[in-house]
């Protein structure tokens, strides 16, 4: 959940100079979003707590009700997939597509360098390829959202200050 709202604090914060700049921050989320509605329904239809799952590292293992979450995961984290939408978009609503190219991509950008060890991990390619991106390190570090929050508050505080 924080990397949903870090996602969107790094969009506003990099384009909050433009007048739409909270579009960027809403298609920043939407990966995430589009595969946690299906998540929210095998969790409340299957009666499966997150609590007992395994998201990272060794052990990492879902259940096996919960393969089409991961589909999901990976079609809505996929460069391949979200460069076809964000073609769509161009063609059918042309002012979004500055913010939603920007949004996804920057979401994407980020998942490549904090999803290590991940139970789903990165398919950039994916549905051509399932090779997967390691990453360097996982979102929910504790020195990496220490790290990521300070450099938040620096940013808002530029932000604020009008020094950015």
């Amino acid at each position: 959940m924080v990397d949903f709202f870090s996602h969107a604090l790094w969009a506003f914060a990099l384009f909050h100079n433009q007048p739409n700049a909270w579009m960027y921050a809403a298609f920043a989320v939407l990966p995430d979003f589009l595969f946690s509605l299906p998540a929210i329904f095998v969790f409340t239809t299957k009666g499966i707590s997150p609590r007992h799952m395994r998201w990272r590292g060794a052990g990492a293992s879902v259940p096996p009700e919960f393969g089409a979450v991961i589909t999901a995961y990976h079609l809505s984290h996929s460069w391949l997939i979200m460069g076809l939408a964000s073609w769509v978009v161009a063609l059918l609503f042309p002012a979004l597509t500055a913010p939603f190219f920007c949004g996804v991509f920057l979401h994407l950008a980020m998942d490549l360098f904090v999803h290590k060890d991940s139970v789903a991990g990165q398919m950039p390619l994916y549905p051509l390829s399932k090779r997967r991106v390691a990453g360097f390190f996982h979102w929910s570090n504790r020195k990496f959202m220490i790290l990521n929050f300070a450099l938040l508050a620096l940013a808002y505080a530029g932000i604020l200050l009008r020094i950015w």
